[in-house]
């Protein structure tokens, strides 16, 4: 007992020799500010002590004997520093001084800290509670699981270990932190696009796309916009507004102008800022560049609105296929149809499995076609409908479709629909019957439509791109040309003579440009995803099919089983004669109603590739040396130029400067190519990819310096987009949140879809659920982030511990179906 009091006295004479010491140097009023503890009020004349006011009264006992009710409030007195010290003064901080020292004032202050530890450990464990309640609430919104699925996730976290605290859980919390996610979403693209590039120094620019789509029984308008970020044109989700009665192109522009003016974006920011759009066929129809240029008061020469690349491929294919000398292409795209359709479901299909198994064949699902996205579709029917023919031949040689259908539970009606197909037709455009999966003809026609299709969907493909630019569309569709008439001719060269010299010959002349049919943007949600094998078959090189299966044609043979020959090509010396005519002459179709489609290609895309390729500036200035880097581009530019100077009122551009920094952007190109390392960087398969060349200039400070202006326009001239097809992918998210009959209204999935869309990927997430959670308890009494109940009816901020009144909900409705074992 000795020892601790010697112990806690000789504690306590540091402590007093401070506190001397610090009123020694307290000489003026104005240094009383630095006492801990104290509130001083000179209005009123008042110094307080505040842990004393508020725990003095929850104090032991004795320690309340002595002490006075006024304990802890000081009369306030004025003193100038210049001045000799009153009596009063002085007298205030002795008071003061044996106030610091008293028993009670340190056990209030004692009290004080430690309820300030409570507090503050309370607001950390609340903060890790936020965390992740903030990432399940992202991870269920980017998966469109609802919030139902945010409890069950919030369940396997807390079982898990994770602190999720025990205060909102609900599903209703859940659509509030949604609305609060897309606000701060909403405010943070609206702030980049306000923003000034620091790369060229001026607010970006940037391009818009629209389609239409209807869901829940409604029509909504998809709006993405097309911005410049860190050198990739970046799709960023806007808005899907209601359509209503929406139907002409005035009312659809008006539309398009109020999502980009709920961003923030004002007119004379749009007037400046937007510079493409890209639309299908029906916008352009109802003369949408006309309305929107109308509406914003710009010159429709500068706002470029493009016909989307995909779908005018996809039109020039049906324009081929309408013509009636085609005929036998609708009848075969019907045999295929209804083969899939026979064998999707009940027991056909499995009798296709066991027919699979009996064969020793790995089949591929059936698929059907699909009507938005007919090309790919008709793509993978034709691949399954080949990689599973062994199975299809050995069911065909049990029971044809035709008396599968005449024997079972059908109308009469649609058995003399049946029996009409059947039997109707001449000698070389006859119906096909379904028992012709095993002639020549049509496995020849199968073979070549796999190769020819495979050529159209890797081309579509390559146009439906977004970092992909505007003269870069082009040179697909050339490219698709050049491997049709390059596979045609393949078709025209395979014979009796020249089957043997035939084996090294390439689906075209030239190795195929790399970058002009690579990667593809997600298909529609719609179509069933392939597995391994189905992704390998799309994978095989066109023009592979009928070079590898040519021999065995001719011997009448396919896949080790006989085939048969039409009456009419007996006489033949090789039976696919007249199907390599029609697949040569479709062929050809296809190449002539592509040029007719993309006929008309806005001459600013041609002055574009002039000027701005860099592939191009290689080949003609260091691989040919046909014109010098000076030369090279400076008219086309100069006409890029004058283009906008004549048709955009709005946009302020110094052409000199531009045509200056344009020559030392082709120096630095040149330059930095003879470099090993960033030469593997802007190469594929030793071929200069634009796009890349380009990200490095817009990310490095060391190529972008002194270039600002140039990189400005370049970002104009290439957001001038040509590709419509990213709104197809958003209308395939869309459709993603509403599985399971999921009860959204038109504004709950649009935000789900843009968070699902922009938000960042969760270990990417931290400050945007800060932000989020942020706003959420702002309009909240406790601004700071509370996911633990307390209570102040006791003491101040303490836990309670009865857990999480949602989840121990959920807990008692799941009970388990059987009651489990106990051991003994």
């Amino acid at each position: 007992m000795n020892s601790d009091k010697a112990k806690r006295h000789v504690s306590s004479i540091p402590q007093s020799d401070d506190i001397e010491q610090l009123f020694e140097s307290i000489k003026c009023t104005n240094e009383l500010y630095s006492l801990k503890h104290m509130e001083i009020n000179n209005q009123l004349d008042t110094i307080t002590c505040i842990p004393c006011l508020k725990f003095k009264k929850h104090a032991p006992k004795h320690l309340l004997s002595t002490i006075k009710s006024s304990f802890g409030s000081f009369e306030y007195v004025e003193q100038d520093a210049t001045r000799v010290q009153s009596e009063r003064f002085r007298n205030l901080k002795k008071a003061l001084r044996h106030h610091y020292l008293n028993k009670l004032h340190i056990w209030c202050v004692e009290e004080d800290e430690k309820r300030k530890q409570l507090f503050d450990d309370f607001l950390r464990k609340n903060e890790k509670a936020g965390w992740n309640v903030g990432r399940a609430a992202l991870f269920c919104i980017q998966g469109g699981l609802g919030g139902l699925k945010f409890v069950d996730t919030l369940n396997l976290l807390d079982i898990s270990g994770a602190s999720v605290g025990t205060y909102r859980h609900s599903r209703w919390f859940f659509e509030k932190l949604r609305t609060s996610m897309t606000i701060t979403m909403k405010n943070r693209i609206s702030e980049y696009l306000h923003s000034v590039d620091p790369v060229t120094q001026r607010r970006r620019p940037f391009g818009i796309t629209l389609d239409k789509v209807t869901l829940l029984k409604r029509s909504m308008q998809v709006t993405i916009m097309i911005v410049m970020i860190d050198g990739q044109l970046t799709p960023l989700y806007l808005q899907s507004p209601l359509c209503q009665t929406e139907l002409t192109g005035e009312d659809l522009a008006s539309n398009c102008v109020r999502v980009l003016e709920s961003f923030g974006l004002k007119k004379n920011a749009l007037q400046e800022q937007f510079t493409g759009c890209a639309v299908d066929g029906a916008y352009i129809n109802l003369q949408i560049e006309k309305h929107l240029c109308q509406k914003l008061g710009m010159r429709e020469r500068w706002l470029t609105v493009s016909w989307d690349s995909a779908h005018l491929l996809e039109l020039a294919i049906n324009d081929a296929k309408k013509q009636s000398k085609f005929s036998w292409l609708q009848r075969f795209i019907k045999t295929c149809g209804t083969i899939m359709k026979k064998y999707s479901y009940g027991k056909s299909y499995e009798h296709l499995l066991e027919a699979a198994e009996l064969v020793e064949e790995q089949i591929l699902q059936p698929k059907q076609f699909h009507i938005t996205r007919f090309v790919q579709s008709e793509l993978r029917v034709y691949e399954t409908v080949l990689r599973d023919w062994s199975t299809l031949y050995y069911l065909q040689e049990q029971d044809s479709v035709i008396n599968s259908l005449a024997g079972g539970n059908v109308s009469a009606r649609t058995r003399r629909n049946i029996d009409t197909e059947y039997k109707a037709g001449d000698s070389d455009n006859v119906s096909y019957k379904h028992e012709d999966i095993k002639s020549v003809d049509f496995v020849c026609k199968l073979i070549g439509l796999n190769d020819i299709y495979n050529i159209l969907v890797r081309a579509s493909m390559s146009v439906q791109q977004v970092n992909k630019y505007p003269w870069e569309h082009d040179d697909s569709i050339r490219y698709l040309q050049k491997c049709l008439n390059g596979y045609s001719k393949l078709l025209v060269q395979l014979d009796l003579n020249k089957t043997q010299e035939m084996d090294s010959l390439e689906e075209c002349e030239e190795p195929e440009p790399v970058g002009l049919l690579g990667p593809t943007i997600d298909d529609d949600c719609d179509i069933q995803e392939e597995d391994d094998e189905d992704t390998q078959v799309r994978a095989m090189p066109s023009a592979k099919y009928i070079e590898q299966y040519y021999q065995d044609l001719l011997k009448c043979e396919f896949k080790q089983r006989p085939i048969i020959i039409r009456p009419g090509d007996y006489d033949l010396e090789d039976p696919t004669t007249h199907a390599r005519k029609k697949l040569i002459e479709l062929c050809q179709q296809l190449v002539e109603t592509i040029t007719t489609r993309f006929r008309e290609i806005p001459y600013i895309f041609i002055l574009m590739k002039n000027c701005l390729d860099v592939s191009r500036l290689y080949d003609l200035v260091v691989s040919t040396g046909k014109q010098t880097m000076i030369d090279y581009g400076r008219v086309e530019l100069q006409g890029l130029i004058e283009y906008t100077l004549l048709n955009s009122e709005y946009i302020q551009i110094d052409g000199n400067t531009i045509q200056d920094q344009y020559s030392e952007w082709k120096r630095r190109v040149l330059h930095e190519i003879k470099e090993k390392d960033t030469l593997d960087i802007w190469t594929t398969n030793g071929e200069l990819i634009t796009s890349k060349v380009m990200k490095s200039f817009y990310t490095s400070t060391d190529l972008s310096d002194g270039i600002n202006d140039f990189l400005y326009f370049h970002s104009l001239m290439v957001l001038k987009i040509r590709s419509e097809a990213i709104c197809e992918s958003a209308a395939s998210i869309l459709k993603g949140h509403i599985h399971g009959n999921r009860s959204l209204h038109h504004d709950s999935l649009d935000n789900e879809v843009m968070l699902h869309w922009n938000a960042p990927p969760l270990h990417l997430a931290d400050s945007f659920i800060k932000h989020s959670l942020d706003h959420y308890f702002s309009s909240k009494k406790e601004k700071n982030w509370l996911f633990y109940k307390k209570s102040e009816q006791y003491q101040t901020w303490k836990l309670l511990s009865p857990g999480s009144v949602v989840l121990n909900h959920l807990r008692k409705k799941q009970v388990p179906k059987l009651p489990e074992s106990i051991d003994n």
